[in-house]
């Protein structure tokens, strides 16, 4: 039984569509407005133009120590090479990621809820979000690495854990931090295998597991890499006389210098200060002059839209607490 009248059942199922077509004509209206660097597009802007140019990340005609992986970058680099080196080629791949995750969050609330109302609500909510905003109007990584957590979460929702593991890997080329995303999957993977298999026949599925939640997001993150490999300009990519001996001690590195970081940061937050948005970050500051004013001032904060996210901490509160 029908609760909303067909018709209008049929414009609240179309409204995630048009709510993604609105937000990502929002996101690239003036989009290369701010021509210099925001934040730490200095990083990974730099890093897209190098991956174009060499196929690897250089400083100069010297190796440079990296400690991203390079997919978010490659994606930077998609937009430069199709609308130049400008802020809007470099910002114009996480302007559509930004507004295909609209759409990701429509499927995941259909699939959830069942409902055209509730879908439609999930696609507005992530549409008016001050953090998903800025982030889809600047080239940083981490728009990739939600669009491809969220297009994980569809796909293991629909049960297909093969493409699941193909995304995972995608997610860790871009950002190391979804290995907790990879972990949390695999583990209720794991948990469907021994609860709906006994004996014998959990051989089978926990094999499958392996597979998708281990070996495909490993192989799919090391071909990302396939620029390093060819090229012998990478950092320590001649280390060793070993490619994979190589590989893996410039791994070691990476891995030290995010667990052994301590410089600090004039905007730092303690993660758990995230939630309620306790400490914004400040993206870009200036102070232009002749603006008609005594001061005047522009800003680009990374601040989510509050009641969102300070609602949102409630609802996991009461979820999990």
């Amino acid at each position: 039984m029908r609760i909303l009248p067909y018709s209008l059942h049929m414009v609240v199922g179309i409204a995630p569509v048009l709510i993604a077509l609105l937000s990502f004509i929002l996101r690239l209206t003036d989009l290369g407005r701010v021509k210099g660097f925001i934040f730490d597009e200095v990083y990974y802007v730099d890093g897209a133009r190098d991956l174009l140019k060499y196929g690897v990340e250089v400083a100069g005609s010297k190796p440079e120590f990296i400690v991203h992986p390079p997919l978010g970058k490659w994606l930077i680099g998609l937009g430069i090479k199709v609308f130049g080196d400008t802020g809007f080629g470099w910002r114009f791949t996480t302007a559509l990621v930004g507004s295909l995750m609209i759409l990701l969050i429509a499927l995941i609330a259909h699939r959830l809820f069942r409902s055209a109302v509730l879908t439609g609500l999930a696609s507005a909510l992530m549409a008016i979000d001050g953090l998903a905003l800025v982030h889809s109007r600047t080239a940083l990584l981490d728009n990739f690495l939600t669009f491809f957590v969220l297009l994980a979460s569809y796909l293991f929702l629909t049960k297909r854990y093969w493409w699941t593991g193909v995304v995972l890997g995608l997610a860790l080329a871009t950002k190391w931090s979804a290995l907790y995303f990879v972990i949390a999957f695999a583990i209720i993977g794991f948990y469907r295998a021994f609860t709906h298999h006994s004996g014998k026949d959990v051989i089978k599925p926990t094999l499958e597991r392996i597979g998708q939640f281990g070996i495909v997001p490993l192989l799919v993150y090391i071909s990302s890499w396939i620029g390093w490999f060819t090229s012998n300009r990478g950092w320590n990519r001649n280390y060793s006389s070993n490619v994979i001996s190589s590989f893996i001690y410039y791994h070691q590195q990476m891995l030290d210098f995010h667990t052994g970081l301590t410089e600090k940061h004039t905007y730092q937050a303690n993660p758990w200060s995230w939630l309620v948005m306790g400490r914004p970050t400040s993206f870009y500051y200036k102070s232009p002059k002749g603006c008609g004013a005594d001061s005047c001032s522009q800003e680009i904060l990374a601040l989510g839209t509050p009641f969102l996210w300070w609602l949102g901490t409630i609802a996991v509160v009461v979820v999990f607490g």
